[in-house]
């Protein structure tokens, strides 16, 4: 195998291929603990969760005493309350105490469900939400949807995307040809395939052409030349497999945008709802 890294090429994602396996195990340790707490703030607590594990292995779900079923009811009631409303009551009595809010005020639903912990149960307000948040919520989003979009590229390249040391070049080399992997005019546009290498095996004079037209060294032209004339091409196979673990980098960074979305509609709802519960003060005054 023609080893493209040794002198002149190193892999796009470089310090992520030297450490593939650990980085592997912890993006999948990172998906599903993102994944547990997704489900636990949902519900707000893991009762739920050990209710189900308690009546699979040593079934029953009732206490010998009336007042413990009381109280777990009354715990389960909180946590219904909290998924279907999308509240975030930690105790029986907060559950009961927004239901009673809710009520009296007459409050939508809806624009309360759709802001969660940003009701201050102690005092229930609704807490305001600052600009510098917003905006460090729209940079977060920016940022993690190009590194999403720059993973997707790596991840779903069906070529090997390398970087010549000497120049900092980008290339995407597969088993078609080998180009640019960013060319913003014509004349930057080119491919070495193999008939080009065919033309200038062995030809001093026409690879030191094809080294000015591509701006990659001669030696790196030579060894690419006979990749392709004798199709080795495991170099090429084994970079785009490692490229497979930007999956994961694409998922991570896709939740976290998509997370981040779900915060700033938040904030946004949030405004919304503080002026429905001035408007809906306002009329319970003019009511008594």
């Amino acid at each position: 195998m023609f080893d493209l890294t040794s002198d002149v090429v190193t892999n796009i994602f470089g310090f992520i291929d030297k450490y593939t396996a650990i980085i592997n195990h912890l993006l999948s340790l990172v998906i599903a603990i993102l994944l547990l707490l997704a489900l636990y703030r949902k519900s707000g607590s893991a009762y739920s969760l050990m209710e189900r594990i308690w009546f699979i292995f040593l079934g029953g779900k009732k206490y010998s005493d009336e007042e413990s079923n009381k109280f777990y009811d009354d715990i389960r009631d909180m946590e219904k309350f909290n998924a279907i409303f999308n509240v975030n009551a930690k105790t029986p009595s907060e559950y009961k105490k927004i239901r009673d809010w809710i009520t009296k005020y007459d409050l939508e639903i809806k624009q309360i469900s759709k802001i969660k912990n940003n009701i201050t149960v102690r005092n229930l307000k609704i807490k305001k939400q600052s600009t510098c948040s917003i905006m460090l919520t729209v940079f977060i989003i920016l940022i993690s949807f190009v590194l999403a979009i720059c993973s997707f590229t790596i991840a779903d390249a069906d070529s090997a995307l390398v970087s010549i040391k000497s120049n900092g070049t980008y290339l995407k080399i597969n088993t078609h040809g080998t180009s640019k992997l960013f060319h913003f005019t014509n004349n930057d546009y080119w491919i070495l395939t193999k008939d080009t290498c065919l033309k200038i095996d062995h030809n001093p004079e026409k690879t030191k052409k094809a080294a000015v037209i591509t701006k990659l060294e001669p030696n790196l032209i030579d060894i690419l030349c006979q990749m392709y004339i004798k199709k080795d091409f495991k170099y090429i196979n084994q970079t785009i497999d490692e490229q497979n673990i930007f999956w994961k980098f694409f998922a991570l960074f896709l939740t976290l945008t998509l997370v981040s979305f779900r915060e700033l509609f938040k904030s946004f709802h949030t405004c919304d709802a503080r002026v429905m519960l001035l408007y809906k003060y306002r009329l319970y005054r003019k009511a008594r």
